[in-house]
């Protein structure tokens, strides 16, 4: 089945506001089944694939496939989060070339994503570049792309020795995000079924999602040799690396490989396993269908779970900070001129303007914060995000943050540092922290950011003090103590509105 034949035909039968799919393939299974894979971009996923599409999309695929065939089609819901397209990148290479996992690991790389087309610029030393020219790995990874997310990808490889770093607009390091696939050492001991080629992953990262091709390793906590009801020998057993376990499954033909198995699989001997990852519906767990295996030894002192997080960074890169300035700042503490323990020391107050409500299906488009030192306010960071993501209308109509006012706008990744600078040393305050809290901690934490900042929240502080539930909204309070809120839901402008109540909730506080 042809991607742009049927893309056509299954655009053609929708409504311009149902076409959000994009058709990565079609496989005939063992069952004689035909499964076709379908792309969803994430914010379409939530709010537009609802039971009545699926049955539309479905009626118009089985009309597309011959009769003879049973039909199923699998929605993959997906994003342009840069940190997916990283953990793409090196799921590719670790699936397709071990000798380019290493090298790809710390390779410098640029990800520039626009509305319908992603880019990707990876650098190589000379003998890595012209190994992966010549495997056309270039054009390997494009096709790959293509087919986890909507956009069009497009994938230049260049050399690293005699290119200017100056002269390429960002460069980044596949290593400045979380890696999504740990890999531990291992020694083989007794290869059992086939040869493992690939190190193992951490159990932890591979085992909740679907894969054709995994290797991890662990040492056997059970293991048990059945039968099925038509009377077939299989065993099942469970590996366990310390950072997590998965049930296995092997099934032969062979009686010979079930003796090796029975020989050679006991309770706390280790393996490395390589096999297909499947969800096991009586079980509602993923199950790990097992191809090749070998017994082991694993070198513990590589699997670590500890995250180094980074270091505030010695100046700022995207983003300065701007002089607070203000005709007046008030004293509110005239009584006895002390300043509330609240306002002591360095207070940031920030608040997030974002795509949507939920930190993990949605992005940052704004940040603004405004730092206090003793309650007098000295110094403001502003920035505009661009989300590499449509902002729904319904966002829009509230900030009034547009695509055209993010095109040109730094990514979250060039900004998160600048922030964290900003913020060091510093107690955070928002109005609702917890939801911006949520936002600035899910995100940052994918670029080993720490925000673990102590925490004031203005709206749980002035129910305290007014000892009401309502009308303690941000609008609400300004308007209580004659404070400004002009251009409300702008990030900049509500983060200066709520250090004033802060300082005023903080004064009332103290008496």
């Amino acid at each position: 089945m042809e991607n742009n034949s049927f893309s056509y035909v299954l655009d053609s039968a929708l409504e311009e506001n149902e076409r959000i799919f994009k058709f990565t393939g079609a496989v005939l299974n063992s069952r004689e089944e035909v499964i076709v894979t379908l792309l969803v971009a994430a914010d379409d996923y939530d709010s537009k694939l609802n039971d009545a599409l699926r049955a539309k999309v479905e009626k118009i695929v089985r009309e597309a496939v011959p009769e003879a065939y049973d039909v199923h089609v699998v929605y993959k819901k997906t994003d342009t989060d840069e940190r997916f397209i990283r953990e793409k990148i090196f799921n590719y290479f670790y699936d397709s070339s071990p000798i380019m996992t290493a090298k790809i690991k710390d390779a410098p790389m640029e990800i520039e994503t626009g509305f319908g087309t992603v880019k990707v610029s990876v650098g190589l030393p000379a003998d890595v570049f012209s190994y992966a020219k010549s495997g056309e790995i270039d054009k390997g990874l494009a096709e790959y792309l293509e087919t986890q997310i909507i956009e069009h990808v497009e994938v230049e490889l260049y050399r690293t020795e005699g290119n200017s770093v100056s002269s390429r607009k960002k460069i980044r390091k596949i290593d400045s995000v979380r890696p999504s696939v740990r890999l531990a050492d291992i020694t083989v001991v007794v290869p059992l079924i086939g040869a493992i080629a690939k190190k193992p992953a951490y159990i932890t990262d591979v085992g909740s999602k679907e894969s054709d091709s995994v290797t991890v390793c662990g040492r056997i906590v059970s293991v048990e040799e059945r039968k099925t009801q038509a009377g077939k020998e299989y065993f099942r057993f469970t590996l366990d690396d310390t950072t997590g376990r998965i049930d296995c499954l092997f099934f032969s033909r062979f009686p010979s490989q079930l003796e090796r198995i029975r020989t050679y699989l006991l309770q706390d001997v280790c393996a490395v396993a390589e096999g297909n990852l499947k969800m096991d519906e009586r079980s509602a767990k993923h199950v790990m269908f097992i191809r090749k295996i070998s017994t082991c030894t694993i070198d513990y002192a590589s699997i670590t779970t500890d995250v180094v997080y980074k270091e505030v960074p010695d100046e700022y890169y995207t983003v300065e900070p701007t002089e607070y300035t203000e005709s007046k700042q008030g004293s509110l503490f005239d009584e006895d001129g002390a300043v509330p323990d609240l306002l002591q020391g360095k207070v940031v107050v920030f608040d997030l303007e974002t795509t949507g409500l939920t930190p993990a299906n949605c992005k940052i488009i704004e940040i603004g914060a405004v730092l206090m030192e003793d309650g007098i306010m000295r110094s403001v960071f502003s920035t505009l995000i661009n989300p590499g993501v449509h902002i729904p209308e319904e966002t829009s109509a509230v900030n009034h943050i547009y695509d055209e006012d993010v095109a040109n706008a730094p990514s979250f990744e060039d900004v998160v540092g600048d922030f964290y600078k900003f913020v060091s040393g510093a107690t955070l305050a928002a109005h609702n922290a917890p939801f911006d809290m949520s936002f600035i901690t899910y995100h940052a934490e994918k670029y080993l950011y720490n925000f673990d900042n102590p925490v004031i929240d203005t709206l749980t502080l002035a129910r305290k003090v007014l000892k009401k539930d309502r009308g303690v909204n941000l609008g609400a309070l300004c308007e209580r103590f004659g404070i400004d809120l002009t251009n409300a839901h702008r990030a900049v402008n509500d983060a200066i509105a709520t250090a004033k109540v802060l300082k005023v909730l903080a004064g009332l506080d103290k008496q």
